[in-house]
């Protein structure tokens, strides 16, 4: 936002205080050695004239709307920020010697850095800019979201969103075993002799020396014979298959069931939300 350079002026028969919104610059003038300040008012050709050693205003009063023989006074320069602050006058009855001091500092500053006020507004800007930044408590946020809230899509743009995040294939993480290429075939008894073995289960005994027997449902040994190394592969990739396909289906039968609640709800509750949302709101 571009700062707005005020004056403030003060009428010391009349005891009013006006704000005055000032044009592009203001500047120092040495007329037969006394210093003026000079300020244009915004949009007018006509300057604004203040002595700087006392602050009086030399130019006709009712220019500015005082009475032709009122005594005018320059009681304060900022921008629209702290020129509606309570630094600048006091009860609006009097000129306070601490704020023409502190005048004087902000104008000394100026100078010093070379700087020149901007004003961007008019007077009428000015307090209409007050008036709403008192009250307007929106941010920008909840501006956004109450537009939002209004609309349909807000919520079909969620299910959407969800939607999108059940349908993600899920990276499946299965412990391949690596076989060693041999099994040794070293006549050893098990460690462990398993009696009872799950029904449909092809269970691969610890030690090579040892295999499943159907008939007796446990381990046991079978004289030394190499198991093959291929045949515990396919085993364990017929093991991953099966678990994979029976991820893949239950996944799919998730998406089909969400899929039509998301219709359902799109078609005949979503219009119904939609509508209580904009009495809430409105």
């Amino acid at each position: 936002m571009v700062n707005i350079f005020v004056i403030k002026v003060y009428c010391e028969t009349e005891n009013i205080i006006k704000v005055i919104a000032v044009d592009d610059h203001w500047e120092t003038s040495l007329i037969e050695d006394e210093y003026y300040l000079i300020f244009k008012r915004y949009n007018d050709p006509q300057s604004l004239m203040f002595k700087e050693s006392n602050d009086k205003f030399v130019n006709n009063p009712s220019l500015i709307g005082f009475n032709s023989n009122s005594e005018l006074f320059l009681l304060a320069v900022g921008d629209l920020k702290t020129a509606y602050g309570s630094r600048f006058y006091k009860k609006h009855q009097q000129v306070d010697v601490k704020l023409k001091d502190s005048k004087r500092i902000y104008l000394h500053e100026e100078r010093a850095s070379g700087k020149t006020a901007v004003l961007r507004s008019t007077e009428n800007t000015i307090a209409e800019t007050k008036r709403i930044k008192s009250k307007n408590n929106d941010s920008i946020i909840f501006s956004i979201l109450k537009r939002a809230l209004k609309s349909r899509f807000f919520y079909i743009s969620v299910l959407c969103f969800i939607f999108w995040q059940e349908s993600r294939i899920d990276e499946i993480n299965f412990q391949v075993i690596n076989f060693s290429d041999n099994i040794s075939a070293e006549v050893n008894y098990a460690k462990q002799v398993l009696s009872q073995t799950p029904v449909g289960v092809d269970y691969i005994c610890e030690d090579g020396t040892y295999s499943y027997s159907r008939n007796q449902g446990h381990c046991s040994w079978h004289g030394g014979s190499e198991i093959n190394i291929n045949t515990l592969k396919v085993v364990a990739e017929t093991d991953i298959d099966k678990r994979i396909d029976t991820y893949t289906k239950n996944k799919n039968n998730k998406h089909l069931i969400f899929s039509i609640f998301l219709f359902i709800f799109m078609i005949f509750i979503c219009p119904c939300f939609d509508s209580k949302f904009k009495k809430l709101i409105a």
